[in-house]
């Protein structure tokens, strides 16, 4: 039988497939581990219990942001089942800015925020602060030299939302950045495609939203919208 050319590369798995198999995997593991913390938990708390407990949370952690990275890297459609927990959410925003710091110092770039004092939001933490990242990060590629970026937390009685806002050009104007070359251009609105892409896929498993606007004054802010958990759980039909 005549065979097509290359036939048997088609049939082998993507690299795509072969991330989502690997992430599946991970599932049974997770819950495995999810197990045994709440097996020693249920014990009485002595040194040791309370030693196994805190290496099976790291393993937790570790499992946690590998399946994480595996969603970055692959094409998205592994859905990450989100890990509710209440956080600071300044807390990872000035985390985020950290890790990005020589990146702000490269541009001379002047970071603003303005965050409430109480900033405790209930979310995926590490999903957020992903989210967080590559919206600081998208920022910063949009700014000039001596930019600036500013960063709002709203938090009132049924969404929290964090916008991030840069001096850059704005949307109309992206395309026709006088100092850059074609290739350049093209890859930033590459970068900016997949930068919204993430976020929306992050505030999809929170039932949450992502906007885009130019600001009055120039440049591009992006807003992540999260409803309240407790107002995501009255709005789940109660069993009967």
């Amino acid at each position: 039988m005549n065979q097509e050319p290359f036939s048997k590369f088609d049939r082998a798995p993507s690299t795509e497939q072969l991330i989502a198999e690997f992430a599946d995997r991970l599932t049974p593991i997770n819950q495995a581990v999810n197990l045994l913390v709440q097996k020693f938990s249920s014990r009485g708390m002595t040194l040791e219990s309370a030693q196994e407990i805190q290496l099976l949370q790291k393993l937790q952690g570790c499992l946690r942001g590998l399946e994480l990275r595996l969603n970055e890297v692959g094409s998205g459609n592994y859905q990450v089942i989100p890990k509710f927990e209440p956080f600071s959410i300044n807390t990872v925003i000035q985390e985020v800015l950290d890790r990005l710091q020589n990146e702000l110092d490269e541009k001379c770039l002047l970071v603003k925020t303005d965050i409430p004092l109480e900033d405790v939001v209930v979310a995926d933490k590490q999903l957020v602060d992903l989210a967080m990242f590559r919206l600081i990060k998208n920022a910063i590629c949009n700014c000039q030299d001596s930019g600036e970026i500013l960063i709002t937390v709203v938090i009132d009685r049924y969404f929290w939302d964090v916008e991030v806002a840069d001096s850059g050009p704005g949307l109309e104007n992206m395309a026709q950045r006088y100092w850059m070359d074609e290739p350049e251009r093209q890859n930033l609105k590459n970068q900016f495609q997949q930068c919204i892409s993430r976020v929306t896929q992050i505030a999809n498993c929170h039932e949450g939203t992502v906007s885009i606007a130019n600001c009055p004054q120039g440049g591009v802010a992006v807003s992540l919208s999260i409803p309240r958990i407790e107002n995501q759980q009255q709005s789940k039909p109660q069993a009967a």
